[in-house]
């Protein structure tokens, strides 16, 4: 068999070329500030930021703060010291306010963070797979009835508190409209979530005054 043609080397110029200084990276800050309201908690913060931006809060928190909400959806109960330091370069609140939202250096034990620990059940069991990372929370609906935007407050979501200190009425953890259990949505949701509405009937807490 012949042998195939010679297939010619093709001739490049060669030029020199120099390192590139390293470019730094970009914050990714906010284009708005959502200011934090009195003893919110950073769960109802994110929720607020998340609506006003039209982003999850998963995608909120992967592409803006740098945290898996996958791997952990109550990533904001007890953040440490760099996830605070990262949220508070992207907005103009201060980690240590952002601190003052969570949890971050409270004690836990079993079972402290759970509403119904003071209810009159007092054995204790583990919650249903679901509600796991889908936590119940008890509010007061005088609270919300006086909020121009209701949000949640820390203090509802510490499973010590059982009355409101403001109103001095039960914290209630039932939908005052359809009457079923209220939860916190985790911020792994992958839609904009209201916490102030019940996920049952999409009702509005706000406004309510029954207890």
């Amino acid at each position: 068999c012949p042998r195939p043609p010679c297939v010619g080397l093709v001739r490049y110029d060669v030029f020199a070329v120099t390192a590139l200084e390293p470019t730094p990276a970009l914050k990714a800050r906010l284009p708005l500030d959502v200011a934090p309201w009195p003893d919110e908690a950073l769960v109802s913060g994110i929720a607020r930021f998340s609506i006003a931006l039209r982003l999850s809060p998963s995608a909120l928190g992967r592409m803006v703060f740098g945290v898996d909400a996958k791997a952990d959806p109550e990533w904001w109960r007890r953040p440490s010291a760099e996830m605070l330091a990262a949220i508070s370069s992207n907005t103009s609140i201060e980690a240590r306010t952002l601190a003052a939202m969570t949890f971050a250096g409270w004690s836990s034990a079993r079972g402290d963070e759970a509403p119904e620990r003071l209810g009159g059940n007092r054995s204790y069991a583990l919650p249903p797979r679901h509600s796991r990372h889908d936590r119940r929370v008890n509010i007061c609906p005088l609270c919300l009835a006086e909020d121009r935007h209701g949000y949640l407050r820390l203090l509802w979501i510490n499973g010590w508190a059982g009355v409101c200190p403001a109103h001095r009425v039960i914290l209630t953890g039932r939908c005052p409209s359809c009457r079923c259990v209220l939860r916190i949505a985790g911020l792994n949701a992958r839609e904009p979530v209201d916490q102030t509405i019940c996920r049952k009937c999409s009702a509005k807490l706000i406004g309510t005054t029954s207890v």
